[in-house]
């Protein structure tokens, strides 16, 4: 993935967050559903903070208008 020409390096888990979210295809993705398929077999204690963390950092990357948005009780979706 390039940003501006230049190589964007995601982590394992932004790289799994932003599959899932592209998979949807415009569907909202829950935590609950990227934990199960992008942290499988982790321990659910921290699940909202690492998800948010995760998406935050994603954000970031991918920079202004990078086509992201959460809505409360809904989850994640490319827009």
């Amino acid at each position: 993935m390039t940003r501006d020409g230049k190589p964007v390096n995601l982590s394992p888990k932004e790289y799994g967050v932003l599959l899932e979210i592209m998979k949807a295809d415009g569907s909202y993705v829950n935590a609950e559903e990227l934990f199960d398929t992008v942290w499988a077999g982790a321990s659910a204690t921290d699940l909202t903070d690492a998800i948010k963390t995760t998406v935050y950092s994603l954000r970031r990357k991918l920079g202004e208008g990078n086509g992201i948005t959460s809505t409360r009780g809904k989850g994640y979706r490319l827009s």
